[in-house]
């Protein structure tokens, strides 16, 4: 089954956040075989949306990109092209750490390895 997101339907032109990107994957049908992603009428797109889209249609069986202007469309190869390069040399995402105070990043900070 083919399913089509026209993203000026939930979008107000640009797609900016990190967090709209994810909402995406809510509107991808489990069964779609192919998802045509059209941009048009979409003006800009953040890198960090098309970095945490490339993560979106990681997941996917197949997908196209259809109708991006040439901003979106510089946007999307040149993350994409990066993620992927990335990928295949093993490069992976630093490790996050969260503090609940002062003391808990001081004693972080001053640890030895």
């Amino acid at each position: 089954m083919k399913q089509i997101i026209l993203f000026k339907d939930f979008t107000l032109g640009d797609l900016s956040s990190r967090q709209s990107a994810r909402e995406l994957s809510e509107k991808i049908l489990p069964d779609a075989d192919v998802v045509i992603l059209d941009f048009n009428g979409i003006e800009f797109m953040s890198r960090s949306y098309a970095d945490e889209l490339f993560n979106v249609v990681s997941a996917l069986k197949q997908y196209e990109v259809v109708n991006p202007c040439d901003e979106v469309k510089t946007m999307i190869e040149t993350v994409f092209r990066k993620r992927l390069e990335d990928k295949e040399n093993g490069v992976t995402s630093p490790k996050m750490y969260r503090f609940n105070n002062i003391e808990e990043l001081s004693a972080f900070l001053t640890a030895e390895p």
